[in-house]
């Protein structure tokens, strides 16, 4: 729904490049910056340090794994 929304208002925001031309880009960069800033607030990242690096990622991904009790993710979906 939303890519609908930003496909209906880009061809707005050119046009007010008619103005100036730095009017638009300063639009869509805070759209950019304020989803950014809301992404903190997700239950994944809230009051979590984020990871710096690629390996410092991959080490997140295994640790958090590792709360899943991924036996019961596995059960077979019929009894034999």
């Amino acid at each position: 729904l939303l890519w609908r929304a930003g496909s209906i208002v880009a061809p707005l925001l050119n046009m007010l490049s008619v103005y100036h031309w730095a009017i638009p880009i300063s639009i869509l960069s805070s759209f950019t910056i304020i989803s950014g800033a809301l992404g903190l607030l997700l239950p994944e990242t809230r009051n979590k340090e984020l990871p710096e690096t690629a390996s410092d990622a991959e080490g997140n991904r295994y640790a958090s794994s590792k709360q899943v009790n991924l036996g019961q993710l596995l059960t077979p979906l019929s009894k034999p």
